[in-house]
């Protein structure tokens, strides 16, 4: 799997990017390029100008993706120091470094913090085996605007129960993988 995946739309649609070594490991599973072209695709124009959060960021697949189709910034977190090295070197090679920031943490830690910064995207794609519980989805909430989109990806349908605080606007099946999009409840 290590190797490069491709960018599939904006300014640097076509451009390839590293996928980190941990991948062959199965620490990290990047989002294919069919699949992350349907989320960006459903996504439309809420991507332009947005400030963009990756948690479990890996390869960087969906942070780059967002800054080529216009988003302002990407802020990665990605716990594994290769995987965040990787992100960091493909944001030099692609140019878009001032664009982006990357932290080394747990992202379940992370959203436990008192971090000040909202966003209007989040994709939340974190390994199959865990389990995020509903502590992790209320204190995301303080991540987010009214408008604020959540993009979430697991295994299956049943692996996942929509938290108190958000609803589900669209989901989609790509090929053994199941994406949510969720928005705050009104």
């Amino acid at each position: 799997m290590a190797g490069t995946l491709r960018i599939t739309g904006g300014r640097l649609s076509r451009r390839r990017f590293m996928v980190p070594k941990a991948a062959d490991l199965g620490l990290t599973r990047p989002t294919g390029d069919m699949a992350r072209a349907a989320v960006f695709s459903s996504l439309g124009s809420l991507t332009a100008g947005a400030k963009v959060l990756d948690l479990f960021a890996g390869s960087g697949a969906y942070g780059f993706e967002a800054i080529s189709r216009g988003a302002a910034n990407v802020l990665f977190l990605e716990k594994a120091r290769e995987p965040a090295k990787c992100i960091e070197e493909n944001a030099q090679s692609l140019a878009v470094k001032d664009q982006c920031r990357v932290l080394i943490k747990d992202a379940i830690h992370f959203v436990q913090s008192s971090w000040s910064e909202s966003y209007e995207l989040v994709f939340v794609d974190p390994p199959y085996s865990l389990v995020l519980d509903a502590v992790f989805w209320k204190n995301l909430v303080t991540f987010l605007h009214h408008d604020s989109v959540v993009i979430f990806r697991c295994k299956s349908k049943k692996d996942f129960t929509c938290p108190l605080e958000y609803q589900i606007t669209r989901e989609k099946c790509y090929g053994g993988t199941m994406i949510f999009f969720l928005t705050l409840r009104a």
